[in-house]
């Protein structure tokens, strides 16, 4: 009897022990709220052959949780109702790779278009570097500028 009441003490002292420790590490791992962010990017739409990518620049506003500017690709275009469809919807990947040499975050849109111009929503399916944690969603639209198109994501990220 008197090993069981032994075991027993010390099984609530690490219990005791444990909750403790997640009281004081919960908050601060859950510490960083929802940022809202803007990125702008310029496309240049490249469609001359097999294996092309579309890729620009970007600039982003609103959150110290991505950085402030880089390159941009599509890393992979999937047209689930076909391109010359309309409406069409379309999943793209893209890459931003940031100036900085912070990181690189990668996306995905899953959008609706007709004549160029396109709806998407996109989620932040994280990155390398400072983004490996990082994750975020949002919408977005597309509009054809020269040569290319304007895509427009508003939302928020998350650490």
């Amino acid at each position: 009897m008197r090993t069981w009441n032994h075991r027993a003490r010390a099984i609530v002292a690490a219990l005791a022990a444990s909750l403790s420790l997640m009281t004081v590490i919960g908050p601060a791992a859950a510490s960083t709220t929802p940022q809202r962010v803007t990125i702008v990017s310029d496309m240049t739409v490249r469609n001359n052959g097999e294996g092309d990518v579309n890729d620009g620049t970007f600039t982003t506003r609103g959150s110290a949780l991505i950085c402030g500017a880089g390159v941009v690709d599509d890393t992979r275009l999937v047209y689930i109702s076909g391109p010359n469809a309309s409406p069409y919807v379309l999943v793209v990947d893209k890459t931003f790779i940031c100036d900085d040499e912070t990181g690189t975050i990668y996306l995905r849109l899953l959008g609706r278009g007709t004549a160029g111009v396109e709806t998407f929503t996109w989620v932040m399916l994280g990155g390398t570097w400072k983004y490996v944690d990082r994750f975020g969603l949002g919408n977005g639209s597309t509009v054809p500028i020269g040569g290319g198109v304007k895509n427009t994501y508003t939302g928020y990220i998350v650490h």
